[in-house]
């Protein structure tokens, strides 16, 4: 509901975890504590454009509030781009959460599949047919991805894009 409320997920959810290993150890800062400081002096970029998407007129609207709102605060705007098309990160996301899906609820799947939703069962069935050869390239491709994005807070302090194309339906 408010900044204050990610501020203290993000930290229940940063920094080592020793049954997770690819997390990293280090020094994790009070994100709480550093609301008070504001966004005045932070280099933000602003991503419009993602190649190959079309956003919705209320959400390039939205996203053009909160960066009027970013910059009345001090902060300084950027255009920026993303390094790779959107479609290379879903592609990559999609081979690495369903095998690793797959892995995870494999025994249930077998057990009794019927006991899983349509949607998620249709999902591990999709993830158990992921080769490991796509697998493990999917996790080199990851690395790569990273890197490029982490070549774009080499020059920022934070990025702002949509996360959604549209707005949420209507059930009237």
């Amino acid at each position: 509901r408010s900044a204050r409320d990610c501020a203290l997920v993000l930290q229940a959810l940063v920094g080592a975890d020793s049954r997770d290993p690819a997390t990293v150890s280090v020094a994790v800062p009070d994100y709480d504590a550093s609301l008070a400081e504001g966004v005045r002096g932070l280099r933000i970029g602003v991503v419009r454009e993602i190649p190959g998407v079309t956003l919705a007129p209320a959400v390039a609207a939205g996203l053009e509030e909160l960066v009027a709102v970013l910059a009345a605060a001090g902060a300084t705007l950027v255009e920026a781009t993303l390094p790779e098309p959107l479609a290379r990160y879903r592609e990559t996301t999609v081979l690495i959460s369903g095998s690793e899906r797959a892995c995870t609820h494999e025994a249930d799947f077998r057990a009794d599949p019927g006991l899983i939703g349509r949607e998620v069962r249709e999902a591990l069935t999709t993830g158990m047919t992921i080769r490991a050869v796509d697998y493990l390239a999917a996790l080199r491709r990851r690395a790569a991805l990273a890197h490029g994005i982490d070549g774009l807070f080499a020059q920022c302090d934070a990025l702002v894009l949509p996360t959604t194309l549209g707005t949420a339906p209507s059930y009237h």
